[in-house]
Order: structure tokens, then sequence, then C-alpha cells
């Protein structure tokens, strides 16, 4: 599972501890963290931008959880707090995304983790564009454009792709099926329940058809069943 870097912010120790062991236990973070001083906090976050979310108290000496949301808009802030009247003033900040009550459980966490890490896998999904001859995606800031006929196949590697050129291997943290969608029906097919191949690549299947043999020597995975639900067998 791809986690979320977290850290934590609260200028009292044992809430800081309390609130690492419960982190610790959620499969979906990881905690990176934890700072006493939210302008040290402050400092950090603005230093490291893999950081996804922070976990602040509001009320803290030299800079309150709501002045440190707004000094790092990139981060997704929940705060943690005892005090009622605080907790509603975070809903005015616009990447706070929700405030747990102290004392903070173990089921609190856990349901902050699952609301929150569909969104961040959304987030680092890239987005694929429309393209005649090319598949063309976002990685990160940078834009990847790889032409359709120097694909080989593409293989799904859990949420994301790889794509298996005659120039190399590119990643592409997209699912198959999108990927999939972005290339010309006529030209790809689904060869396996993992695999995308290029049909002008493929010059014949091997070892009981769980294998098709590539132009350049290559092989991919392959069934029985997709072939012929793709019109690559005749029997």
């Amino acid at each position: 599972m791809e986690q979320m870097l977290c850290v934590i912010v609260d200028d009292e120790i044992i809430s800081i501890n309390y609130l690492e062991k419960i982190v610790l236990q959620i499969p979906q973070l990881k905690l990176v963290a934890t700072f006493k001083n939210p302008v040290s906090a402050k400092a950090y976050l603005l230093a490291h931008p893999e950081v996804y979310l922070v976990f602040s108290d509001i009320n803290m000496s030299g800079l309150s959880g709501l002045e440190l949301a707004q000094l790092v808009p990139k981060k997704k802030v929940v705060f943690t707090t005892g005090y009622e009247e605080y907790a509603r003033e975070s809903w005015r900040i616009s990447n706070a995304i929700g405030y747990l009550s102290k004392p903070i459980s173990l089921k609190d966490i856990s349901e902050v983790a699952e609301k929150i890490h569909p969104i961040y896998l959304a987030e680092r999904i890239a987005l694929v564009y429309k393209n005649t001859t090319h598949l063309v995606y976002r990685l990160d800031d940078k834009t990847v454009e790889i032409a359709f006929d120097k694909i080989l196949y593409i293989e799904s590697t859990g949420n994301f792709s790889n794509v298996i050129a005659e120039d190399g291997d590119y990643f592409a943290p997209i699912p198959l099926w999108e990927v999939h969608k972005a290339l010309p029906s006529t030209t790809f097919a689904r060869v396996s329940k993992s695999t995308v191949a290029n049909k002008d690549k493929i010059l014949g299947a091997t070892n009981n058809y769980k294998e098709l043999k590539l132009l350049g020597g290559s092989k991919c995975k392959s069934s029985k069943m997709y072939l012929q639900n793709s019109d690559l067998l005749t029997t």
C-alpha cells in the first residue's frame, strides 16, 4: 500500500507521544516527523513537499494551528484539539479536512486515513490526454509522450502501469484500464488480465498461449481466453 507521509504538531509532548503511538498503527500513514514547536514545523513542511498530511493542535504558543495551516496551503491538515470553540474555526481554512476532539482514539485516526487515502491516490494518478499518435500523460511535473507505434506492450503493476517500448520502459502512475482507454482499439488489445499488447508487434504465441513473442525478442504474458476474445486466435 502506498502510504501518505505525515507529521504531528503539538506543543505538549504527552499529546505527541500519544498520537504517535496511534498513527504508527495505521497502514495508510507513515509518520516522518513530530514537532513541539509550530514554527519549526512550518519550516520543515515548506522544505518537504512530499509530506501530504499534518495532524496539528490548534491552541499553541508562537503560531496557532490555524495560522500554520494557512502558511502551508498545499498540505492537508487535520486539527486535533480539546477545545470545541477552536474546532469550529477550522472550517474556514481551505486545506483543513476536519478536526478530531481530544482524547483521540485509534478509530478516529483510522477513519480519517480511510477517508483521505483515496483522495491522495487520485491526486497522484496522472491525467491521460487524448492523442491520435501518442500515449500522453503527466508524471510529476512533466509530460510523457510515447508514440503508439513504438509501444510493445503495457503491463499492470497494481494501481500503476509499465509501458514497454522499443526505446525503453516507462513508468505510468495510471491503472492499466485507464491507459487502455487512451490507446487505439484497432492496434492494441488486452491479451491477459494484466497485459495490453500492440497487435502489430505480435509474432506468435508460445507455452500454451501463456506468452506472446514480440518483435525485437520481447515476450509478454497472455491468456488463450483473452486472445480469443480479441480475435487474435482463430481456434
